[in-house]
Order: structure tokens, then C-alpha cells, then sequence
């Protein structure tokens, strides 16, 4: 069991002119979590290819849960609302696993120069604006010095490596693991340049910090970027079951961050797609969890075919609202 790529894969992205997630045509075969074989477009992406024509061209920006290597293509939640819109609109699956706000931000313009999109959909979940942004081991990490923010992007071993071929090889859960952690070892060792930076622009987010001044910062660019074409799609984590069988979240953490991003897009004018209510529905009507699989653990992990399609139909019910 495990996850597979058939040739190498490369940063994404790379220049203005050109975004390459996987190698173009790659193959990917995934049965760690779920299951999923597919075989990626021109850009590396999880997409059938796409003719535009004179479509409107929606493109959906999003970590793991929008790569959706788990379930096949026709069950994520990109297919599932384009078929909802009769393919009126195309609906372009961007995602990458591991991103966050920071790369959002940082290659948003490349984005926009490269797929001239009519609407720009960022799926994101409540610590892709905290913890997920602020990892300074990522490649792209948002940084700060008091309350003022920057997206500060590191040059790492990945792009000129003897470690390179190890990316062809069998993405074994234990050596894909390790790869990825002797990165920040190995990045850190090679480019102590970037080291001076740290103590200034560096954030600690916890449970204990007021992170309103990061969120408003975070919103406030996706808006001087993308403009009125800009919307959230916010994947709320797996909810628990109560007393009497109700469903039941976090409040600790997640509702008070939400509420915080919700505050900030009224007042930058970004609309938020919240499915919240929409995965609530789904456990009440089916007893579905909308995250986990039988091959790891059925409540929690990645959104599963029955996730997926709530948020499909969420995500086009708000399309036809827009005219798509």
C-alpha cells in the first residue's frame, strides 16, 4: 500500500510562464489513504485536458483536499460541481498538498498571469491562515516582525540536489517521510544566509495568540491580488459525534480562528463559502462522515467521495449564484 509517481515531480510554481506541478502525464497511482490512479494534465495537475473555448474558466486553488489524490477524479469535488454546472464553466483542480495562505499569496499573481481565470476558488481550512502559513520549514512561509507580515520564500536543496533522484523512487511512506524532514536539515546547512531573518521575522502561533492582525493581513492580499474574482472555500475539520447522536465541533480553536476570517472578508469584500452546515447535513441524512476512509480511519484524513460531493454542490450552487 502506497503512493506512487511515475516520473518525478517539480515545484509549483516556476515562472510566469509556465506552472508545473507533477511532470506533464504523469501517472498516479495512490492506495495509502483511499484509493485513487490517474493520469495528470499538460500542467501536472489533477485534470482531464481541458479545451476553454469560451468557457468561464474557474480555478480552484487548494492543498491535499482539492489534489484529492485519494478518490477518483470524477468523485472530487472540481468534477462533481462541473457536472453540476452541465459544463457551462470549467472547474480547474490546482490543488498541491502542503499548501497554504503563504503560497497563495506569494505565487498568486503568477496564477493570474498564467490561467487569466474568471473566478479564483481558494479552498482552505482554519489553520492554513495560522500554523500551515507560518511553518518556517516550508519553502513558503509568511513571516513577522511585530504586526507586520511578509512571504518570504526559501531557496532549498529541491531545486539543485544530488538528493533529486530520490523523487523517482517508490513514495514509501517511511522514505518519503524522511525525505521531506531532511529537507529543513539540509536547506538550513546549505543556506545559513536565510538564518539572520529568522529571529526577526518569526511567529510563533498558538492556542494563546491573537492571530487577527496575520488573518486580516492574509485576506487583505488575496483581495489586492485577485480582486472581486477571489472566494474561500473553508473545509471545516471532522466534526465528533454528541450526546443523541448530534454533531459536534471544536470550539477551542478552529470556531474562534473562523470567526476571525469570516470578520476579515466582510470587510475586504471576499466572499466565504462555508460547508459547515452542508457536512452537517451529510452526517444527519447519511451517517457519512465526509473525511476518512476504511483503509485508515473512517472519520478522520481527507475528504472522502461523499465530502467531496457536499462540497461539489456547495461550490455550484455558489457558481450559478455568480452567473457561472
Amino acid at each position: 500500500m502506497g503512493c506512487y509517481m511515475y516520473k518525478p515531480s517539480v515545484k509549483t510554481p516556476t515562472t510566469s510562464t509556465e506552472i508545473i506541478h507533477y511532470e506533464p502525464f504523469a501517472k498516479m497511482v495512490n492506495e495509502k489513504e483511499g484509493s485513487g490512479n490517474y493520469i495528470m494534465d499538460k500542467n501536472g495537475f489533477n485534470n482531464d485536458e481541458i479545451i476553454r473555448n469560451n468557457k468561464k474558466f474557474v480555478l480552484v486553488l487548494g492543498d491535499s483536499h482539492t489534489e484529492a489524490e485519494q478518490v477518483k477524479r470524477d468523485d472530487n469535488f472540481c468534477s462533481v460541481a462541473e457536472n453540476k454546472l452541465a459544463s457551462a464553466s470549467i472547474i480547474y483542480n490546482a490543488g498541491v498538498s502542503g499548501l497554504s495562505m503563504a503560497d497563495y499569496i506569494g505565487y498568486g499573481q503568477v496564477y493570474m498571469d498564467y490561467f487569466n481565470p474568471n473566478k479564483v476558488i481558494i479552498q482552505v481550512t482554519y489553520d492554513d491562515f495560522t500554523s500551515n502559513a507560518t511553518l518556517r520549514s516550508k519553502d513558503t512561509f509568511i513571516a513577522a516582525d511585530g504586526q507586520t507580515y511578509a512571504i518570504i520564500k526559501r531557496v532549498n536543496y529541491m531545486q539543485n540536489s544530488s538528493f533529486d533522484n530520490l523523487k523517482e523512487k517508490v513514495r514509501c511512506p517511511f522514505v518519503y517521510n524522511l525525505y521531506f524532514r531532511l529537507s529543513d536539515i539540509v536547506s538550513d546547512f546549505l543556506h545559513p544566509k536565510l538564518r539572520p531573518f529568522l529571529p526577526k521575522y518569526a511567529v510563533e502561533i498558538s492556542r494563546n495568540i491573537d492571530c487577527s492582525s496575520l488573518i486580516d493581513w492574509q485576506v487583505s492580499q488575496i483581495k489586492h491580488i485577485f480582486g472581486d474574482k477571489a472566494a474561500f472555500l473553508y473545509l471545516p475539520s471532522t466534526p465528533m459525534i454528541g450526546q443523541q447522536g448530534t454533531v459536534e465541533w471544536s470550539e477551542y480553536v478552529e470556531n474562534d480562528t473562523k470567526l476571525k476570517i469570516v470578520s476579515a472578508c466582510n470587510k475586504y469584500g471576499v466572499d466565504f463559502i462555508d460547508l459547515q452546515t452542508s457536512f452537517n447535513i451529510l452526517f444527519k441524512k447519511t451517517q457519512h462522515f465526509p473525511r476518512g476512509f476504511n483503509n485508515t480511519d473512517p472519520s478522520r484524513g481527507h475528504l472522502n467521495k461523499f465530502g467531496h460531493y457536499a462540497t461539489g454542490v456547495e461550490l455550484a450552487n455558489y457558481l450559478k449564484s455568480k452567473g457561472f
